[in-house]
């Protein structure tokens, strides 16, 4: 169970880091346009680890709910595409 926790903890860690990263590329975002700059690419990156974002939160909740069911192996569960 203590593998299950550190797991756990470091993809909790993990979401806070980009959550952090995706909030300077917004404020990166929003200062191009503020300043009239070419910002597609900028809201392009921001997009793409946004969905990051919601990848990662989704396999923490997976993880979470496996852990909580008692799998003793979570990461070989069967992948869940949307």
């Amino acid at each position: 169970m203590e593998y299950a926790t550190e797991k756990i903890e470091r993809t909790r860690n993990h979401i806070v880091e980009t959550e952090q990263r995706i909030l300077r590329q917004r404020r990166r975002v929003e200062k191009m346009l503020v300043e009239r700059h070419p910002a597609d690419e900028a809201q392009a990156q921001l997009l793409i680890m946004e969905q990051s974002l919601i990848s990662m939160t989704r396999f923490l909740k997976n993880l979470e709910r496996a852990f909580e069911l008692g799998d003793s192996d979570p990461a070989g569960q069967k992948r869940i595409t949307s």
